[in-house]
């Protein structure tokens, strides 16, 4: 069901985002504007409706792995920097409060704890007409290396004069759907959710939970960093793996675009045919093919000796569906709707990789459209 919905209007959305690179009329440009903005809202609508689905029945565990909190708190603070500028606000974040007692790195479901963070200060600076906030992390009283875990507490803090332009931002249903998320999420996590006294509306927000320290075995799956985008990708070949035609379209597109050759096909018998007569330097792969979904065809890729990257394309963002990809033998992750800095960084990554590169896992700001 959940790809049923979300891949129609990952089409819509795609779509949309190549409208608005062609010459339009003024009007024109309000109604894509409009058209966009409420694409957007009934994407992040059905995002939590589903997640939320899944975390009630129980289906959602916490994938552990060593993570390390610098930059974890970076990340987030990127995704949603650009929105806030465009507002006049900004955000920063800090570690400060840990000292050498600490672990650098704790053991954590870095998607799910991202999520909650994401949603922290975007609900935050939904409270603020000026100003800039601060995304930060503590330990919950002393601790020392000895000890097995630590208690830890992220909040995020206005600054005081950012708390005299502070309102109370209207709750809407997905708003009610993201804190009933969070709540869950929290308390999957052992953890809770509250805000500060004394503070003006929810603009001082936390989080607070036990970890586990970093334990020695075992390597975590990295989320990729922030790359710059390549000056050219012209003349790669990449071979486009989609059997929905919208979404096809808008990748052929978004790549011709950035310069690559593209060829498309929609099947598995096309894939092999392909992949054995010609050179690819990238393979993008839709994880849900009629005759063989993306996985058990990326493996048949790899039985038969082709080492060309695999990126998957899938509007599902759950830790399952990377394992899949990995265990598969696929070398990265997009998420739809296809964005085009999303795919730059893959492009930068891939086409200009080292020989021993590593799997790396590029995420689209779909995971910062958590409140909007």
């Amino acid at each position: 069901m959940s790809h049923a919905l979300r891949t129609p209007l990952s089409g819509v959305l795609g779509m949309a985002d190549l409208l608005a690179q062609t010459d339009l009329s003024p009007q024109q440009q309000r109604y894509l504007s409009a058209l966009r903005q409420s694409g957007d809202q009934l994407h992040g609508l059905v995002n939590e409706m589903i997640d939320l689905a899944k975390l009630n029945a129980g289906i959602v565990a916490l994938n552990r792995q060593p993570i390390a909190l610098a930059p974890l708190l970076q990340s987030v603070c990127e995704q949603l920097r650009p929105k806030a500028l465009t507002r006049g606000l900004n955000i920063h974040w800090t570690e400060q409060g840990l000292d050498a007692a600490h672990p650098a790195k704790i053991m954590a479901d870095e998607q799910r704890l991202g999520q909650i963070l994401l949603a922290l200060v975007q609900r935050a600076l939904a409270t603020l007409k000026s100003g800039s906030l601060t995304l930060s992390v503590e330990p919950l009283g002393p601790s020392s290396v000895a000890t097995a875990q630590i208690g830890l507490r992220f909040s995020v803090k206005p600054t005081l004069a950012s708390l005299e332009a502070s309102h109370q931002p209207m709750i809407g249903d997905q708003e009610r759907l993201t804190l009933a998320k969070l709540q869950t999420l929290a308390h999957l996590h052992g953890g809770r959710l509250g805000l500060s006294e004394g503070h003006v509306g929810l603009s001082d927000l936390w989080f607070e939970a036990r970890f586990d320290r970093e334990q020695q075995a075992g390597n975590a799956l990295s989320q990729g960093t922030a790359h710059s985008p390549p000056t050219s990708n012209r003349g790669a070949r990449v071979l486009v793996v989609e059997d929905n035609a919208i979404a096809a379209l808008l990748a052929r597109a978004l790549l011709t675009q950035e310069g690559c050759r593209v060829d498309c096909v929609s099947s598995a018998d096309e894939v092999l045919s392909k992949t054995l007569a010609g050179t690819y330097d990238l393979i993008f792969m839709d994880m849900g093919l009629p005759q063989m979904d993306g996985p058990s065809l990326t493996a048949a890729l790899r039985a038969r000796g082709i080492t060309t990257p695999i990126l998957a394309l899938t509007a599902h963002q759950d830790e399952d569906s990377r394992a899949a990809c990995l265990n598969a033998g696929m070398d990265d992750f997009l998420s739809k709707p296809l964005e085009r800095i999303a795919l730059r960084r893959a492009l930068w990554h891939w086409l200009q990789r080292d020989t021993g590169a590593k799997p790396h896992w590029t995420l689209g700001s779909a995971q910062a459209n958590l409140i909007s």
